[in-house]
């Protein structure tokens, strides 16, 4: 995950954002980048200083991830693509 997050930035988000001085992540709550898994905590640390930008991370509730922004607006067009098959 944090991979794909430091090329994302290096490649498009730096310039597109170039006076970001933080960056927020919304993660679900469980699984390898909960927030109880001091792994992540400390990549992101690392990730942080590389990128030189404050690195903010918003969890949401265990077992609540459907209320992803990104995954909601995600589902609706899945079906769309089954309805159409």
């Amino acid at each position: 995950m944090l991979d794909n997050i430091f090329y994302w930035w290096k490649e498009e988000l730096q310039w597109v954002y170039p006076e970001a001085k933080a960056m927020l992540l919304l993660c679900d709550g469980g699984g390898s980048n909960g927030s109880r898994n001091h792994i992540v905590k400390h990549d992101l640390y690392r990730l942080s200083k590389a990128l030189g930008v404050t690195i903010v991370v918003a969890h949401y509730p265990p077992y609540c991830s459907k209320w992803n922004p990104i995954e909601h607006r995600l589902f609706s067009e899945l079906t769309l693509s089954l309805i159409h098959i």
